[in-house]
C-alpha cells in the first residue's frame, strides 16, 4: 500500500477518535441534565400533583349474595351436607352516555434552568345510566341489601382543586374521601346513592364540575357506551 495513503487513513482514524472525546462529554452533559430535569419534575409533582388519569364516573351496585356450599364427606355414599355462605359483591355498570367538555391551560414553573409545565383542567362531565331491572342482570342469584354508588377514579386526588358538587337525579352530593382502589394504582372517590330495588329499572342522570391540576400527562378513559370528550388547550 502507498505509504502516503496509509498515513492519510491513520490520520483520519486518529481525528475520528479525538472527535469522540467531546461527543462523549456532550452526551454526559445531556444525560446529567435529563436526570436533573426528571428530578425537578418529580419535585414539582410532589408539591402539586403528578400525572393524571381520569376514569369514570361508573355506577356500582353493591349487594350480598347467599351461596349454598356443598361440604365434603368422608363416606362416599353419605349425602353431602351444605352450608350457606354470604359474600359481598359489586356489579360495575358503564354510563350509557358520557359527555366531557373542558378547557386546559398550561402553567410553567421554573427551577433554575429547568422548566416544568403544569396543566389546569376546567371541565364539566355529564351523562346518564339506564339500567335494566337488576334481577335480569344478576340472574337467579340469591341477593339482598342492594345499594347503588357512583364511583370516580383519578391518579392523584391532590390535583382536584375544587370540592365538586355532584348532581344525580336533581339531588346534590359530594364525594367521600379518596381511597386506594385495590385493583389499580388509582384513587377512588365515591358517592352513596342509597338502596335500590331488585325488580325495578334504574336511571341516574349525573353532572359534575371538575377542576384538575397535574404534570406531564392527562388521560381520560372513555368509559361510556357513547362518549363525547371535547377539550380546548392553549
Amino acid at each position: 500500500m502507498d505509504r502516503k495513503l496509509l498515513f492519510k487513513i491513520l490520520l483520519i482514524g486518529l481525528m475520528a477518535l479525538l472527535l469522540l472525546i467531546p461527543l462523549a462529554l456532550v452526551q454526559d452533559q445531556i444525560r446529567d441534565r435529563s436526570y436533573r430535569q426528571q428530578e425537578v419534575q418529580e419535585y414539582v409533582a410532589a408539591s402539586a400533583a403528578g400525572e393524571q388519569r381520569v376514569v369514570g364516573p361508573v355506577l356500582a351496585i353493591q349487594y350480598l349474595e347467599t351461596v349454598e356450599v356443598v361440604l365434603e364427606t368422608e363416606m362416599p355414599k353419605q349425602k353431602p351436607a351444605t352450608r350457606k355462605e354470604i359474600y359481598q359483591r359489586t356489579l360495575l355498570i358503564a354510563p350509557n352516555e358520557l359527555d366531557i367538555d373542558g378547557t386546559t391551560t398550561v402553567e410553567t414553573r421554573q427551577r433554575g434552568i429547568y422548566p416544568v409545565r403544569l396543566f389546569h383542567l376546567e371541565a364539566k362531565a355529564g351523562g346518564y345510566f339506564a339500567v335494566k331491572p337488576l334481577n335480569e342482570l344478576l340472574g337467579n342469584k340469591s341477593v339482598s341489601q342492594l345499594r347503588a354508588a357512583l364511583l370516580f377514579h383519578v391518579s392523584d386526588p391532590r390535583g382536584i382543586t375544587n370540592d365538586p358538587q355532584v348532581t344525580v337525579n336533581g339531588k346534590i352530593y359530594r364525594f367521600d374521601s379518596p381511597t386506594v382502589d385495590g385493583k389499580s394504582d388509582l384513587r377512588r372517590l365515591s358517592i352513596d346513592l342509597g338502596p335500590v330495588e331488585l325488580k325495578q329499572a334504574l336511571r341516574f342522570d349525573f353532572s359534575l364540575p371538575l377542576q384538575l391540576m397535574g404534570t406531564a400527562r392527562l388521560a381520560i378513559a372513555p368509559v361510556g357506551e357513547s362518549n363525547r370528550i371535547h377539550l380546548n388547550a392553549d
